[in-house]
């Protein structure tokens, strides 16, 4: 963990006349600022979330006049000092109130330090110790307004008295009572400072609430009793009274154009302030007053100090007594005192010599002797004491390593010590700062105009790294002072440089080293680009063949070799001009596509080429789902073809085929065709879908569509119940009847039931079956020799043939004129019946072919229905 730093704040005091005056002098006012400035020492120095240690020292005061009713003085009577002299300011200003005879003290500590200042509303309320911080410390402290605060406690909810639970912010005493360090430090002195029931409240006292804390008045007598040393009357003692206004409000005012009153003690060693001709003030009581009384007593060339706070007063009158402040002059010792600064540790690294100041003063005599201890050890007499100041300044032999606790013992003329609270040196070895440049590495080349990032490390032996410069060469490039170091040089034109870096530690004196010297040459680069693919290629073939071409060149010299990259991935490199490569087995994808030149130097230069964008395009996914395969129709058919197609870019279109023949396209979803007039045949079906990025897919082909004929007959549909004559011709399941002659006539117009043609149970009785209307080739009544039935057939054909003596061949072939079947017969003179299995025919239409010796007999359509 890195040791805090001691931050050193050399404060210069300047005190207008008038709060010299009345505050006691010149050395009252010193005393008081030091021990304000040890306090904010011993508050800041104790608190461990602070980074750093504070050392607020005052090396001067300058006294000045102004009697202006302002506190302007803080602003514009003198040149403040400039932040980089590392000195701060305190201003005691007084000056008078508007509105009233009454004075205000402005205490303030500029730039950086605490800032105290009286701040009176309109309506008379404020707060003596306002405070504000700069930046620095007010973020070290969490605290947005400042770093320490000085309340007096708060009047409770019930308006009757002091609420102990609202109590102090901090115990630091005031400016006032720490003037003089024997006074006991007592905080309700100063509980009228905030005299409503909320911190920052401005209203006015009710009369329930001044009542209650005062009783509506003063105790009939205040008095102050002045004792010789013996304990008697110090009869002629002169007693002067310091009104300490907290809240100088509109209705309470001091008659005196002074704020200094005199008087003289009595008979009886007394100065009977209230309720009396003496009373040296006219107070109304309007509101309580808020004010205390600093009171100082000469008697016999010496003079002694005490406090007359104002709850003392107001509580001798709720008590029913007089109230009487008593000082003594008897012959007891004051002890002195000393402080020695800073408080805090302050660390320092070998071979440190420092000076630090002492402060010693007595109230009742002098200081006969100031005496240093180093480890308890005693070192010397210190006598080199500021005359203005009152300071003593010590100023060290080298010291030596480790850990030095210094402590000052003071004698006053009576013989009384006191000794400071201890101030510890830690000295510690001398920082060893170590820096160097991790990257680049030396003689690393760039194409011009560069872009070089430097990157640093820096090493302090006992303590941290405040920032990091980097160098090119004498000329300052940047500075960065966090981890890890960086700077980017950017725009680096051709040459050659020697790059440097140097750290800085944390110290007030910081120690500094520099990096060994790391030199980069920056070159002319080649120039490539690539000339094929062009961005945003789409290659529809998965996995896809790329074939990347590029130009390179470089000025004044010649190329190496050119690289070809998929992102950051290395595909291949080409020696030789023209340097291409052919990239196989692309996957579906978007692809950058770059070429990388090198130069032919020993240690080369480069240049990637603009990337080029290309796409392997998954292709879409396309199916019919209806018809399907073997689904059969009549001619002139409507078939509805559905499908589905998907793609993860989009699609474009699907197209519908029969065979290679298109038939339509789809260009919105849903993708359905309706092919209409189809006669008859065997089809194949297929859709082709496209999708955005112009990728095609054929779907699996429906198979086998047959779409049968429609009636080849002329006659009239049979209809069961119609009148039918001798001879009428009709047609009904397929074939063609005639209706017999008469006696049997007549059934031809019966009951269907029994006589529909082909159905009817005894439909032979009265109908004639003709012929197939299904056939093709010649008819019946053309050609007597062949009769083919039944047709449509389910397993078995029967063929009857006449006067076909010999060989009979019977061939069964698709509509595509393909052979299916094949079977031979040998017939005998005569009318000769033959049977074909067809069971292993599908349903659909069949052509049927019956030769005989040769000769092609007839060629009939059949249908098989199973």
């Amino acid at each position: 963990m890195a040791q805090k730093t001691t931050l050193t704040y050399n404060v210069v005091a300047y005190i207008e006349q008038k709060t010299v005056d009345y505050y006691g002098g010149q050395q009252a006012i010193q005393d008081s600022i030091n021990k304000q400035l040890t306090a904010v020492n011993t508050l800041y120095n104790s608190q461990a979330g602070l980074n750093n240690y504070y050392n607020f020292t005052a090396v001067s005061f300058v006294y000045f006049t102004d009697n202006t009713a302002d506190d302007n003085i803080t602003l514009s009577k003198w040149t403040q000092p400039a932040e980089s002299e590392n000195k701060y300011r305190i201003v005691y200003n007084s000056f008078p109130n508007s509105s009233s005879n009454t004075y205000r003290i402005a205490f303030e500590i500029a730039y950086q330090a605490v800032i105290f200042s009286y701040r009176e509303s309109a309506s008379g309320n404020g707060n003596l110790f306002e405070r504000v911080m700069t930046n620095t410390l007010a973020h070290e402290l969490g605290h947005s307004r400042g770093a320490w605060d000085i309340y007096a406690g708060n009047i409770n909810a019930n308006q009757n008295g002091v609420n102990p639970n609202l109590g102090w912010r901090d115990s630091l005493p005031s400016l006032m009572n720490s003037l003089f360090s024997y006074n006991t430090f007592d905080k309700y002195s100063l509980y009228m400072i905030n005299r409503t029931a909320t911190l920052y409240g401005a209203s006015t006292f009710t009369d329930a609430q001044r009542a209650a804390i005062t009783g509506a008045a003063f105790p009939t007598t205040i008095s102050v009793k002045v004792l010789n040393s013996t304990g008697g009357a110090a009869v002629g003692a002169t007693v002067k009274f310091y009104a300490i206004p907290w809240f100088p409000a509109d209705n309470f005012s001091i008659a005196a154009a002074s704020p200094t009153i005199t008087q003289t003690t009595n008979s009886s060693g007394n100065v009977d302030f209230m309720g009396s001709a003496q009373n040296p003030f006219d107070m109304t009581w309007g509101s309580p007053a808020r004010f205390n009384l600093f009171v100082a007593a000469t008697y016999n060339g010496q003079t002694k100090y005490t406090w007359m706070p104002f709850y003392e007063a107001s509580n001798a009158f709720i008590d029913g007594v007089n109230y009487v402040k008593t000082i003594s002059f008897s012959s007891t010792n004051i002890s002195p005192q000393v402080s020695i600064g800073p408080s805090g540790p302050l660390i320092g690294y070998n071979p440190l010599s420092t000076v630090f100041p002492i402060w010693a003063y007595d109230l009742d005599g002098t200081i006969s002797s100031v005496k240093i201890y180093d480890n308890g050890v005693f070192v010397e007499n210190v006598t080199n004491m500021d005359a203005t100041t009152k300071i003593y300044w010590y100023y060290t032999q080298p010291l030596a390593l480790g850990k030095h606790t210094f402590t000052v013992v003071v004698a006053d003329n009576s013989g009384a010590t006191q000794t400071s609270a201890p101030m510890i040196v830690d000295v510690k070895a001398a920082h060893v700062v170590k820096a160097a440049i991790t990257s680049p590495a030396n003689n690393t080349n760039y194409a011009a105009p560069g872009n070089i990032l430097i990157t640093a490390q820096a090493y302090e032996g006992d303590g941290s790294i405040s920032k990091v410069e980097f160098y090119k060469g004498s000329t300052l490039l940047g500075t960065d002072t966090s981890v890890p170091y960086s700077f980017n040089w950017t725009g680096v034109a051709a040459g050659t440089y020697s790059l440097t870096v140097k750290a800085y530690d944390s110290q007030t004196t910081p120690a500094t080293a520099t990096s060994t010297a790391v030199t980069v040459i920056v070159k002319t680069a080649p120039v490539v680009s690539i000339t094929s693919p062009v961005t945003n290629a789409v290659y529809n073939t998965i996995p896809a063949s790329i074939t990347i071409n590029a130009t390179a060149s470089v000025t004044g010299g010649s190329i190496s070799k050119v690289e070809f990259y998929n992102g950051a991935t290395l595909l291949n490199a080409d020696n030789t001009s023209p340097y291409s490569y052919t990239w196989t087995g692309v996957t579906a994808g978007t692809y950058s596509i770059t070429a990388k030149a090198y130069d032919s130097q020993a240690t080369p230069v480069t240049t990637t080429s603009a990337a080029v964008s290309v796409y392997v395009n998954t292709p879409p996914a396309v199916s019919i789902t209806s018809p399907a395969s073997n689904a059969t129709f009549t001619a002139p058919a409507t078939i509805n073809i559905t499908s589905t197609a998907t793609d993860a870019d989009g699609i474009q279109k699907v197209e519908f085929y029969n065979g290679a023949s298109l038939l339509g396209t789809v260009t919105v979803s849903p993708y359905n065709y309706s092919w209409t007039n189809v006669v008859a045949g065997t089809y194949s079906i297929t859709a082709k879908a496209y999708d955005n990025k112009g990728g095609t897919k054929t779907s699996t082909a429906v198979t086998n569509l047959l779409v049968n004929p429609g009636s080849g007959c002329t006659a009239p549909q049979y209809v069961a119940g119609a009148a039918y004559t001798d001879g009428s011709l009709v047609k009904n399941v397929g074939n063609k009847y005639q209706c017999k002659p008469w006696p049997y006539s007549g059934w031809c117009s019966g009951a269907a039931a029994a006589y529909a043609p082909g159905t009817g149970t005894n439909w032979s009785d009265a109908w004639t079956l003709i012929g197939s209307c299904t056939r093709i080739g010649k008819d019946d009544a053309a050609n007597s020799t062949v009769s083919i039935f039944p047709n449509p057939a389910q397993d078995i054909i029967s063929i009857q043939l006449k006067e076909t003596e010999g060989e009979v061949v019977v061939t069964v072939k698709n509509l595509s004129a393909e052979t299916l079947m094949t079977q031979h017969f040998t017939t005998e003179k005569g009318s000769t019946t033959i049977t074909l299995n067809t069971e292993q025919l599908r349903n659909g239409i069949y052509l049927l072919q019956t030769s005989h010796n040769g000769e092609i007999l007839t060629t009939s359509r059949i249908s098989i229905l199973k």
